[in-house]
């Protein structure tokens, strides 16, 4: 397996790829159901910023609900997707700003329809996995390993990370499988 540098871009073939395979997935396993996926593009409104971002993939349950009548302003996400396009050096996932992992989930971890926030690295095969444990607590899953299984806690899918990095080539990593902790 041929390794690459660590300057893998948003747009490289490989994060199409993670993205095409993450949507297969969840598409098969929220289809006909009380769920439904939706691909970058759809613009979720952070209230508390005033704001909106745009993740790579958007879970809502039910309808969906958009702020002050604007469809292109959905405020009722339940789950949402950011494929990484780099590794951030130093970062420690168990450190004290393991919730600052980015701008846009200190922002959205404040939506109250959201429950989960996954995060897929795209250099190696990693998940980071946060989930309300209560409306003020966030808990972290990480999952290592193309042996791995993500399970997502509010649509009961398994993503095994085989399946999400399918045709993706990988740089090599340090192997320790999931654990959780606590915010």
């Amino acid at each position: 397996m041929a390794y690459l540098s660590s300057a893998l871009h948003h747009n490289s073939i490989y994060y199409a790829r993670i993205l095409r395979n993450l949507m297969g997935l969840l598409e098969a396993s929220c289809r006909d159901s009380f769920y439904e996926v939706l691909p970058r593009g759809v613009q979720v409104w952070v209230p508390e910023g005033n704001w909106g971002i745009y993740p790579d993939l958007t879970v809502i349950a039910g309808e969906p609900l958009f702020h002050e009548g604007y469809a292109n302003r959905l405020t009722n996400p339940c789950l949402l997707f950011e494929i990484l396009s780099e590794p951030t050096e130093g970062y420690e996932p168990t450190a004290d700003t393991m919730l600052e992992r980015s701008g846009n989930f200190s922002a959205c971890r404040h939506i109250p329809y959201l429950q989960e926030y996954v995060f897929v690295h795209q250099h190696n095969p990693k998940v980071e996995q946060f989930y309300r444990a209560t409306d003020d607590v966030w808990e972290l899953a990480i999952y290592e390993g193309l042996e791995a299984v993500v399970e997502l806690n509010l649509t009961d899918t398994r993503l095994p990370l085989s399946n999400i990095y399918h045709g993706v080539e990988l740089a090599p990593i340090h192997t320790s499988l999931g654990y959780t902790e606590s915010e």
